[in-house]
């Protein structure tokens, strides 16, 4: 259940500020969930969606009510930042591009891969970005490192309510 008072906060920052751009690694099934929540929540919006076949990261963002002329192709950092800029969603298969993108404020892994997942964490934080980590098998087996260096880098890194470690602490 949302909080309202979150809500009402998201309303406000993004009345001075602008909403809260995600950049998006991965659109398998948490991926597609992300965007489609994202876009029911004034506040936040996907900025850039890294994916490999980029046809899923489309069809995800087509599935969240997003019309196909919003959705822009991106090779590198820059293209991101204009599509985001005229408020289009950047799809690219370069990890390195959405990592670096200026445009984007937070990133989320759903990429369900714990090696790319770990490195991209890393490259993510080096940027001055925080980072979403749902990649559950990076989280269990690195995630205090991953904490510690961005701690360092001095940007959040952080799990998701919803997977197995999160729901666990949950419940302690």
């Amino acid at each position: 259940m949302a909080h309202p008072q979150f809500a009402a906060e998201l309303l406000q920052r993004a009345e001075k500020q602008g909403p809260i751009t995600i950049g998006l690694a991965g659109a398998g099934q948490m991926g597609t969930d992300i965007v489609v929540q994202v876009a029911l929540m004034p506040g936040m919006r996907i900025g850039a969606i890294s994916e490999v076949r980029p046809q899923a990261a489309t069809d995800a963002a087509l599935l969240a009510g997003h019309d196909r002329s919003d959705i822009v192709h991106a090779g590198n950092a820059a293209d991101i930042d204009r599509a985001i800029e005229v408020g289009k969603i950047a799809v690219t298969e370069d990890l390195h591009a959405l990592a670096s993108a200026g445009r984007i404020d937070v990133i989320i892994d759903a990429t369900g891969n714990p090696n790319i997942g770990t490195l991209f964490a890393l490259e993510v934080m080096k940027n001055g970005k925080h980072i979403v980590m749902l990649n559950v098998e990076a989280d269990i087996t690195i995630g205090r490192f991953l904490k510690e260096e961005a701690r360092k880098a001095g940007v959040v890194y952080t799990g998701a309510a919803g997977d197995e470690p999160a729901c666990t602490l949950e419940i302690i």
